[in-house]
Order: structure tokens, then sequence, then C-alpha cells
């Protein structure tokens, strides 16, 4: 399955990457590691090479998962990138502590509880989420093959 992970840029060399790399342990495939190609940049051009690639990178997606953890953080990036998720029908998982409902920092932004949006606060689940989505897939591939419906050759 195709994958875009979108979280805090400054966790990119920790607990972000330790997310992605479990998720290309599962057999996943990343669409855009912007945390290895991204840089802090001034560069006007440069921030709009990042900023096509990340968009590229959810259209490529199967599923999008986003990671917001920093109460004091305002993820405007991932905040574009889950427009653009939803914009394109992505199934979107949104990994946070406590309650969906809580108010505090990224929480107010009203497109954090867009109804398409599922939540859990467990990396684990985010993985069983991504387990899911897959078998899914393939049920759907599989009863298209079954019905005679599928790409065209």
């Amino acid at each position: 399955m195709k994958v875009y992970l979108a979280g805090k840029f400054a966790d990119c060399n920790g607990p972000m990457g330790e997310k992605r790399d479990s998720i290309i342990e599962q057999g996943h495939e990343i669409t855009h590691d912007w945390m290895t190609f991204e840089t802090p940049s001034r560069n006007h051009v440069y921030k709009g090479v990042m900023a096509t690639r990340d968009i590229n990178g959810v259209a490529a997606a199967d599923a999008v998962i986003i990671v917001m953890d920093d109460f004091e953080y305002s993820y405007r990036g991932s905040f574009t990138e889950l427009g653009a998720a939803l914009a394109l029908s992505k199934p979107v998982l949104m990994v946070s502590p406590g309650n969906v409902e809580d108010s505090a920092g990224f929480k107010t932004n009203v497109f954090w509880h867009h109804p398409s949006i599922s939540y859990t606060s467990d990396w684990p689940d985010a993985l069983k989420w991504l387990s899911s989505m897959q078998a899914r897939g393939a049920e759907e591939e599989g009863a298209e093959a079954d019905a005679g419906i599928g790409p065209s050759q």
C-alpha cells in the first residue's frame, strides 16, 4: 500500500523517522519521504519544490497518516496535507494523544473534526489500520476481478 506520512518536521530524525521505518517494515511504500528530502530553507523556489512534492506525495498515496502529538505546535504543513487528502478523498488517520474532542492547540482547527477522518492515539493501532486498509483494498480488487471489473489492458 502507498502511504503518505505527515507530522512535525522537527521530529523527522526521531519519532517520525521511526514511524516511517515501521510503515516500510510492514511492506508499505512511502510516497514521498519529506523527512530525507526537506531542509529548513528561506529560499522561495526550494520551498515551492518541497510543497509540490508534498502534495504530489499525498496525491499518490492510497492512505494518509498524520501524526499530531505536540499541543504547542501548529502543524501548518500537516493541515495543508490534510486538506489535500480530504479534497482527493483519501482515507486519513490522525494519530494524536487524548480525546478527539479536546479543545487544546491544533485540535481547535476545524479540519481536525472532518467527518471522514479516523482517529487513534496509539501507533500500533495506526499500523493495524494500515493493514485493514490494505486488506479492504485487496478484497475490493478481488470483487472487481470476479465481476470482470478492473483496469483496462
